[in-house]
């Protein structure tokens, strides 16, 4: 194989590899094909709130201004909800899932913390 070849074919990237992984668990396990379709939805519902609660923090934080941040507060909550549901209530958790689902909980709620203290030291 020459090194042309190699360049034609890219490697996928990162969230392809990142979406196949619950992709596969309807392959692996038994997994009901109607929760796998909400399961996915709802992840990929989350990768746009998180987006979004992202730039809209940081467009907060550099202007300093407080209803950027706090529509990012808003959307903070709505991924704490998010991720209760992926820790408590997916159709199937494994142990990585539970860890990384409190770990971005417990993340979340330090930021939610932290918003609020921007908030009310941008109103005065």
């Amino acid at each position: 194989m020459n090194g042309r070849f190699a360049e034609e074919l890219p490697l996928p990237p990162p969230v392809t590899r990142v979406w196949s992984v619950p992709c596969s668990l309807g392959q692996v396990f038994s997994y009901p094909c109607n929760h796998l379709l909400l399961d996915l939805t709802l992840l990929f519902l989350m990768a746009i709130l998180e987006a979004v609660r992202l730039y809209l923090g940081t467009k907060g934080n550099l202007t300093e201004a407080e209803v950027p941040l706090a529509a990012s507060l808003a959307l903070t909550v709505g991924s704490i909800l998010l991720s209760v549901h992926f820790l408590l209530w997916q159709t199937l958790v494994l142990w990585a899932d539970s860890a990384l689902s409190a770990t971005l909980l417990a993340l979340h709620s330090l930021e939610a913390v932290l918003q609020v203290v921007a908030i009310a030291s941008f109103v005065r």
